[in-house]
Parts: structure tokens; C-alpha cells; sequence
């Protein structure tokens, strides 16, 4: 945590979040670490072996996120894009796969729901995993309420693994948080300074043309996709598409 903040890789408020702890506890902890360094973060005392094996045990795991087999791992979330006049709350509700990077997104008025993003999956995204001939295996989550128990009933009928993520763990949902973040720089702000939205399915058919570009036309350059678009990144997909 010192050393992604040293780094400039986070701030001290982030870094502090993620760790569950007050800024006073970590600028004091940093204190302890810069008069006597590692040492000074561990009970005393500690001897040299000790603080060597203690830090074997603590070695953070190098996870791998995504997968290489499209359909194994896809991830989702929502996010919310605003109050209209006229027109109530809003939410997007996201799934991105872990292999391609291939959206999905579906724009709902009123409160997000776990029926709600449980009739998103089945409707949007496994009617599209059907289509192309390709199994959705698991699909990742965070603990949010939009994916409770009437959403894990959901995975079980359709025969779908519901994994929740460990909280606090940001970085392990970043292709669905990259995408949103698509979303909203690249789609929403241009979108809403054009049109003025009387309904949630004026905006959901925006959305919907949108991500037709994002999937079918526009490169991405990410170590996946390598300047291809998501839909090229499959082959299955891409052919559904075409369709």
C-alpha cells in the first residue's frame, strides 16, 4: 500500500479505502516504516528469518482475470447514468466478456433489481451466447444488491455459475469498469448534450446503436484484441452478428 501510493499509482484516500483503514492509521503506519523500515511495521520482535518467512506468506497472489475461452468469464455490474426530468432514475445494466471484450448493456428506468439484471442475462446476453453456439459458464459479480438471490436463481435454472468476487477488490471487475467508463465518456456526455430524452427506451435505443459501433467497428487495443473490434476477437460471435 506504501509503495503504490509513493508510486503515484493511487492516492492516499483510494489506497485507504481499499485497505479498510483510516488515513490517521496509514500515516502512521508510514511513520513506522520510514524510521526503521519493514521491521517497524511488524510486531517486535521479529528477526530477520521470521520477517523473510512472514513475507512468503503474505506475497500477494497474481490473479489471472478473464479468460481465454469466450463465454468462460464474463463480468458484470451496473452503473447508474442519472436522474431525468420527466423521465426517473436510471441504470445501465452491463456485462462485458472476459475473452473478447464484447458488451453487453440495457438501459431500465426506476430502481436496479436483481429480477431486473436476472431478465438482462437472460434476455440479452445468453439469447446472444445461444445465438453464436457458445456456452456462458460463470459469470462474475460483485456483491451488490442487483445480483441477489433472485439473480443467483436465475445462473441456477439456466445452469450458470454465479461467482461473487471478494469485496474490496476493485481491479478483479476492470473489464466491466473499463467499459462502463466507455460508456459514459464516449457515449453518455456526447449524447446528452444533443438529445433531450423524454423515456428510458429513447436512451436504451441510443445505447443500443452505440454499441453496435463499439462491438462491430471500433478497434480496440487492448493485449486481447490486438486492433480488432470484440465481435472479430470470435469468430462464432462475429458470424452471429453478421446475422
Amino acid at each position: 500500500m506504501l509503495d503504490r501510493v509513493s508510486s503515484g499509482e493511487v492516492t492516499v484516500l483510494r489506497a485507504c479505502r481499499e485497505a479498510g483503514i483510516s488515513c490517521s492509521r496509514y500515516y502512521q503506519l508510514r511513520r513506522r516504516y520510514l524510521a526503521p523500515g519493514e521491521a517497524g511495521l511488524r510486531p517486535r520482535p521479529l528477526t530477520a528469518r521470521t520477517l523473510a518467512e512472514v513475507r512468503a506468506i503474505e506475497r500477494p497472489r497474481v490473479m489471472h482475470i478473464g479468460s481465454d475461452t469466450v463465454g468462460a468469464e464474463p463480468f458484470a455490474d451496473t452503473m447508474y447514468v442519472g436522474e431525468l426530468k420527466g423521465v426517473g432514475t436510471i441504470w445501465q445494466y452491463t456485462m462485458v466478456d472476459g475473452a473478447c471484450s464484447f458488451g453487453f448493456a440495457r438501459v431500465r428506468g426506476g430502481r436496479r433489481s436483481a429480477k431486473s439484471m436476472a431478465r438482462f442475462l437472460e434476455e440479452d446476453v445468453l439469447s446472444a451466447y445461444r445465438e453464436a453456439r457458445i456456452r456462458l459458464v460463470r459469470v462474475n459479480t460483485d456483491g451488490g444488491p442487483e445480483f441477489g438471490k433472485a439473480f443467483s436463481a436465475k445462473c441456477r435454472e439456466l445452469g450458470i455459475e454465479h461467482r461473487k468476487l471478494p469485496p474490496r477488490s476493485p481491479d478483479l471487475n476492470a473489464f466491466v469498469e473499463r467499459f462502463q467508463g466507455s460508456c459514459l465518456h464516449l457515449h453518455y456526455r456526447t449524447a446528452f448534450r444533443f438529445r433531450y430524452y423524454l423515456s428510458a427506451a429513447d436512451i436504451d435505443a441510443d445505447l443500443a446503436a452505440w454499441l453496435r459501433h463499439y462491438n462491430l467497428e471500433r478497434p480496440h487495443r487492448g493485449y486481447r484484441t490486438r486492433g480488432r473490434t470484440p465481435a472479430r476477437s470470435s469468430t462464432r460471435i462475429d458470424r452471429a452478428c453478421s446475422r
